[in-house]
């Protein structure tokens, strides 16, 4: 099941509904981007494979450099829009086109999401053409804006090299693919979901400790959160992070100096795919040595599945019930 909590609470439905609303939104998607992608030129292969793979998140390419090998606005767009769609809870899409209605998208995680998205491409953006890499705005934006959504819809398509970046859009890009989508989509990574709840806990923590008689909850749109069901999210970032660290430590232990440990730990973690440098964007994990192989494969499964399934098996393992 895709379904954590805090995707089910945006669908409002039951099981087989639920069901029956993902199947819908994700085949639409395919066929809508197919078809977008064979009006801007794509051939009926390219355009098969490039639907089924932004729609899932999955990033695969018949090209080598990607996107960036049609070299065409139009098809950078209709990627940009459905990797947007892809990465948006389900429900929420479903709900706009059931109702035909845009008051689905009142809903506080989607704008949290969205407004990172454009505060982290518009600084990346802005750094891109103050440091020459892009010659005008709109190369900056566009390679700003494609980029920044690749990596926080875990889709890994790329329109450029990101290894000649400078740091900072660099950083930028590796914060983005930790916070990734909304739960009740094809996105990895901790989920926007969590990491505003995460936000609201800490405001919350901090405002009773200056009023410790004041009674404080937590609101997720039009619903209070109960202790409950927050700490569960809270403590999954905390072993996310956790995790993260000592895959990071393993893989300067056995790949010594390897300036792609960090980078490589979030983008598989978060099943985002690139990472930063020689596993940019146009690079790939080919030269990594084998431990860091294993290592980064561990990751992908613990972030696909997202962590508690994981552990949930190897305690029942190593703590079998007795009969």
């Amino acid at each position: 099941m895709e379904l954590s909590s805090l995707s089910k609470e945006g669908y409002r439905k039951q099981s087989n509904r639920i069901v029956y609303i993902f199947t819908i939104v994700y085949l639409a998607m395919n066929l809508s981007s197919f078809i977008l992608y064979r009006i801007a030129g794509m051939s009926t292969f390219d355009a098969i494979n490039h639907a089924f793979s932004v729609s899932a998140t999955g990033g695969f390419s018949t090209k080598n450099t990607s996107i960036g090998y049609f070299n065409s606005p139009a098809i950078n767009l209709i990627t940009i829009l459905f990797m947007l769609m892809s990465s948006t809870h389900f429900g929420i899409t479903y709900m706009i086109f059931a109702t035909r209605s845009l008051k689905p998208l009142n809903n506080p995680v989607l704008k949290y999401y969205l407004g990172l998205l454009i505060a982290f491409s518009i600084m990346v953006a802005m750094s891109l053409k103050f440091h020459g890499v892009a010659p005008t705005w709109d190369s900056a934006f566009m390679d700003a804006v494609f980029q920044v959504i690749c990596y926080a819809s875990t889709t890994g398509f790329a329109i450029t090299d990101n290894s000649t970046w400078p740091i900072f859009p660099s950083v930028i890009l590796v914060v983005a693919g930790m916070q990734c989508g909304m739960a009740g989509s094809t996105t990895g990574g901790l989920k926007s979901d969590r990491v505003l709840l995460l936000f609201k806990s800490i405001r919350r923590h901090l405002r009773m400790s200056v009023s410790p008689t004041s009674v404080l909850g937590i609101k997720m749109g039009k619903n209070m959160m109960k202790d409950e069901d927050v700490y569960p999210h809270v403590f999954y970032v905390a072993v996310f992070f956790l995790l993260a660290v000592a895959s990071y430590l393993l893989l300067l232990l056995f790949c010594e100096n390897d300036s792609n440990a960090l980078s490589g730990t979030i983008a598989t973690i978060c099943n985002v795919g690139p990472g930063l440098g020689e596993i940019g964007s146009m690079g790939n994990y080919d030269l990594e040595p084998v431990p860091a192989k294993i290592i980064y494969t561990v990751n992908m499964l613990l972030g696909r599945l997202e962590i508690y399934p994981v552990m949930a098996v190897v305690l029942m393992i190593l703590h079998p019930k007795s009969k």
